[in-house]
């Protein structure tokens, strides 16, 4: 590895800060995006707000009326090979048994919690950061980081990742930011 390349990648490690990633998770939980029956719109204008504010180019995309995809582009110098970073907005409704207000984001002994903190608006938050980090270090890569906030991955719903790539969305490499599988 060459020195520049470990200068770049250090300088991109130093601009990654928990408390940043904390606070926009809190950010992203107090942002009631419940689904059914699919109230993404207010959390979309937050990551379009904040990508958009460190130089993302930003893109609504709606299959839906109100209820926007949000794609934004990091551009590269040759813009391939395209990487994706791919998380959801939408969370399940809380449910009751909650030990703490569902939508508070609340830290305790150094854990967050509340609705989506691990599915998926901590992921959404990693994602952010990073792409903040790449900006603040002047890392230019080489090719595009695409990073997409989709609707309706709960429950399964046609508005989110999968009309993206029916309208032509297209990546070499794919980060899904999702802690859960089912089939």
């Amino acid at each position: 590895m060459e020195e520049e390349e470990i200068s770049a990648r250090k300088k991109v490690l130093e601009s990654v800060r928990q408390e940043e990633i904390v606070r926009i998770t809190h950010d992203l939980i107090e942002l009631r995006s419940v689904n059914p029956p699919g109230n993404e719109r207010e959390c979309a204008e937050y990551v379009a707000q904040t990508l958009g504010d460190i130089g993302l180019q930003v893109e609504f995309v709606e299959q839906q009326k109100g209820r926007p995809n949000v794609v934004c582009r990091l551009k590269g110098s040759d813009g391939s090979p395209r990487l994706l970073y791919n998380g959801h907005m939408d969370v399940v409704p809380p449910g009751e048994g909650w030990s703490v207000e569902p939508f508070s984001g609340k830290v305790i002994d150094g854990k967050i919690y509340g609705r989506g903190a691990s599915d998926m608006k901590s992921g959404l938050a990693a994602m952010i950061v990073s792409a903040k980090a790449l900006t603040e270090a002047g890392v230019r890569l080489r090719g595009d980081l695409i990073l997409t906030a989709v609707i309706d991955e709960e429950p399964m719903g046609p508005g989110g990742t999968a009309y993206l790539v029916d309208k032509g969305l297209k990546a070499d490499s794919a980060v899904i930011g999702e802690p859960t599988f089912y089939l």
